[in-house]
């Protein structure tokens, strides 16, 4: 039997270089995708933001004088200007110096009903939402202020200076804070994350050349002639399963040499990353095999592994990360291979062991387990 399914084995795999299919879906697009997407989007899923805003202080009270120090001190990604009136902003705004102004009118913390407002471009939210956000932290300044003079005028004697109150509320320490900081474990960078995404997601396309071959030999009318031969029936399918594991485990350990060579994506400790990639190609195979055992033509086949891939890809995140994991999408999330592949991945990350992996592993090779009772279940019963 393992002589027929090597036999079956290297027809498959010399048909399918010869056709060039395997380079093209299995290692050019999925690299050209991760290079594109990492291009486009890699800023944007590193939380990198690159603003300038202006800032223009009508009033010149200590508190918005203060407030505005405060700002032009730096800002994580926001580079702030300080403007002395609202004409060079609005210049520096039409040409684009600045990406929104945040002005300060006269009696702004002093009069907590004068409220900041913002001047912007309609296309550049990001901008126009943290400008909205400083003059929001100012107001709260100044309504803290606001109340802080009427629980003094409650003390009768003794003297309280308006200007001097709001100096002292703007520069005070805050009772809190937020620090920008990013997590060393279980956090994929953009590149690799978007590069582990298109390798999972085309891993449920390239497998598909092993398993899927048994439908495309019966539309050829070849399946007959192999059912005829003098070897086992059971033979085909080995060989078929073969060609599916050592196709997704080249095109794998292709694409994550070249997106560490080329993009720069950090995959982890490699024993774990091959734990991860070995358990994934398994359970890709079931499950294509499942979607083999499903239907009758190739041609039903194509269709549904297309859906199948594009729709656990996307549940799963290959494409973006979907939140913070919780709630119903969170849930459907893990039901998806997609999601334990790159789960793993996050946890070997920074330094930690590479038996971080198992995990994600062990439930990959779940999935596996469970598709192929589902496509052996199902092939009995066509037998019938």
């Amino acid at each position: 039997m393992l002589s027929a399914a090597w036999t079956i084995l290297r027809k498959d795999l010399r048909q399918r270089v010869r056709d060039r299919s395997l380079f093209i879906l299995g290692l050019g697009v999925p690299l050209g995708l991760a290079a594109v997407f990492s291009l486009v989007f890699g800023s944007a899923l590193d939380g990198d933001i690159d603003v300038a805003i202006g800032i223009v202080d009508e009033a010149g009270n200590p508190a918005t004088v203060a407030f505005a120090d405060a700002l032009t001190m730096g800002q994580a990604g926001i580079d702030v200007v300080a403007f002395q009136a609202r004409d060079p902003a609005t210049a520096a705004l039409a040409d684009g110096s600045v990406d929104a102004v945040l002005v300060l009118p006269r009696s702004a913390g002093v009069d907590p009903t004068v409220a900041p407002h913002v001047l912007g471009h309609a296309d550049r939210t990001i901008a126009r939402e943290i400008a909205a956000a400083l003059g929001r932290s100012f107001a709260g300044t100044a309504a803290a202020t606001a109340h802080a003079l009427g629980a003094a005028s409650t003390l009768g004697d003794v003297a309280v200076d308006p200007l001097e109150l709001a100096a002292a509320v703007a520069t005070s320490a805050p009772a809190w804070a937020i620090e920008d900081t990013v997590a060393d474990t279980r956090q994929l960078d953009a590149t690799t994350y978007i590069a582990a995404g298109m390798a999972v997601m085309f891993l449920f396309f390239t497998v598909g050349f092993g398993v899927m071959g048994w439908l495309e030999e019966q539309r050829d009318g070849t399946l007959a002639r192999l059912q005829a031969a003098p070897i086992p029936r059971r033979a085909i399918a080995v060989g078929k399963g073969l060609t599916s594991l050592i196709i997704g485990l080249l095109t794998m350990t292709v694409l994550v040499t070249a997106t560490q060579l080329l993009l720069g994506a950090s995959w982890g400790p490699p024993l774990g990353v091959a734990a991860l990639v070995v358990s994934g190609v398994v359970a890709a195979t079931g499950i294509v095999a499942a979607i083999t055992a499903v239907v009758t033509r190739m041609e039903q086949a194509e269709s549904l592994q297309a859906i199948v891939a594009v729709g656990l890809g996307m549940l799963g995140g290959a494409f973006f990360p979907l939140g913070d994991g919780t709630g119903i999408l969170g849930f459907l999330s893990r039901l998806t291979p997609h999601f334990w592949f790159l789960d793993g991945l996050a946890a070997i990350q920074g330094g930690a062991d590479w038996t971080a992996a198992l995990p994600a592993a062990g439930a990959l090779l779940a999935f596996a387990a469970g598709a192929a009772a589902v496509a052996v279940a199902l092939t009995r019963r066509q037998r019938r």
